[in-house]
């Protein structure tokens, strides 16, 4: 939940644009969560509890307020190619009543898949909904919570061509120790690929 926190934060603070037209958003924001079937339902409601979290934090409302055309977020989840479901959004967060109300929106809305992992269809998805969003100027960003280590690098050439758009991606990698189904039990997620908190390859 804090790194949640943490993460809103400095995305809603950094370099505001200036000079927006007056019903035009500061920074277009997609929350890309994976719903896929690895997400348990404890990592699933840990996410969707951060962001309930961060969206009431003093500092990510403080951070969002300092955007003065507003801050355009949407919540979007992710499985396989064809379970990508825009859940919530678009709304333009432009003070704290707002910001909560999307955070417990966010957190009350019911899973919508749990498929297979398709990060690129789910990054390409969400780079097409900020594009499509006519949001001019503003700074446009995904932020993908996820707990795939790995897709064989699938997904590089459409990373590389979002942020060629100009669209910035964080990513919140989920690390555990729940088993894979290995045979023995021994091999978890978090010893499989991960490594030392490597962040998401995408």
């Amino acid at each position: 939940m804090f790194r949640i926190s943490l993460l809103l934060a400095a995305v809603f603070a950094a370099g505001s644009i200036t000079a927006m037209p007056a019903l035009a958003a500061d920074l277009a924001l997609v929350l890309l969560n994976d719903v896929s079937k690895s997400m348990d339902d404890s990592e699933y409601e840990m996410v969707k509890d951060g962001y309930r979290a961060a969206f009431s934090d003093p500092e990510v409302i403080a951070a969002l307020i300092g955007n003065s055309g507003g801050v355009a977020v949407a919540y979007v989840e992710f499985s396989g190619r064809n379970e990508i479901q825009l859940v919530r959004g678009w709304e333009v967060l432009t003070d704290a009543r707002s910001a909560r109300d999307f955070g417990e929106a966010v957190s009350r809305a019911p899973r919508t898949s749990a498929g297979n992992t398709a990060l690129a269809a789910g990054l390409a998805g969400a780079a097409k909904l900020l594009m499509d969003g006519g949001f001019g100027a503003a700074r446009q960003v995904i932020d993908v919570a996820s707990d795939h280590p790995s897709d064989g690098g699938r997904t590089a050439n459409v990373r590389d061509a979002v942020v060629a758009a100009g669209i910035t991606i964080n990513a919140l990698p989920i690390v555990d120790n729940q088993p894979i189904g290995t045979f023995d039990g021994r091999m978890t997620y978090s010893t499989a690929e991960w490594g030392l908190l490597s962040l998401i390859h995408i």
